[in-house]
């Protein structure tokens, strides 16, 4: 099987259509790998990054993404998967349908419905499920809306620096216990 990898820049947002007619809008530094064909049981996906994924339903073949050490399997439905925040935590946001998250062995699972958020730790597998408050914080990057919730000064301008694909310098000293909330749309810098 020859396999196929998407990659947006720093500063870019590319929309990715699979072999099934599914579709991958890939937020900005991240990449998604998929074979150019699907098997006949199952469609598989390894996401680094962040990406919101609107997948075909096929109850016979169950569509897979593979991001660090989460396995999230659906047969058809719209969800966000972000690896980006910190390398020790997948988070996926479920906007339609249903989700199963699991670690890579599925020895241990939970499904999400609509509007809930789980957090799944790749040290501990340990997994923390809450309800979305807030839409545009998860799904608002995929309309061009850049959004805020009590964030610091270091992990704004993380934000800002993978939108923009630029690189911040701090000249002062800012305090990082404040933290910022606002949003955005179609921001330009």
């Amino acid at each position: 099987i020859n396999y196929v990898e998407k990659r947006s820049e720093r500063g870019e947002k590319i929309t990715v259509k699979l072999p099934d007619g599914s579709t991958v809008k890939l937020n900005s530094g991240s990449s998604i790998t998929y074979p150019e064909m699907f098997l006949d049981d199952r469609r598989e996906v390894v996401l680094k990054g962040e990406g919101f994924f609107d997948v075909k339903k096929n109850q016979k073949q169950p569509f897979i993404v593979m991001a660090n050490k989460a396995k999230v399997k659906v047969l058809g439905t719209s969800f966000n998967v972000n690896t980006v925040k910190s390398s020790n935590q997948v988070v996926v946001g479920v906007k339609t349908g249903l989700v199963k998250i699991s670690n890579a062995s599925e020895t241990i699972s939970r499904i999400l419905n609509p509007n809930e958020l789980l957090v799944f730790d790749n040290n501990d597998e340990v997994m923390d499920l809450k309800m979305i408050r807030d839409p545009e914080l998860i799904f608002g990057w995929t309309d061009q809306l850049l959004a805020f919730n009590d964030e610091t000064i270091n992990e704004v301008l993380n934000t800002l620096s993978n939108w923009f694909g630029i690189e911040f310098i701090l000249e002062k000293n800012i305090d990082n216990e404040r933290v910022f909330t606002s949003k955005f749309e179609n921001p330009t810098l």
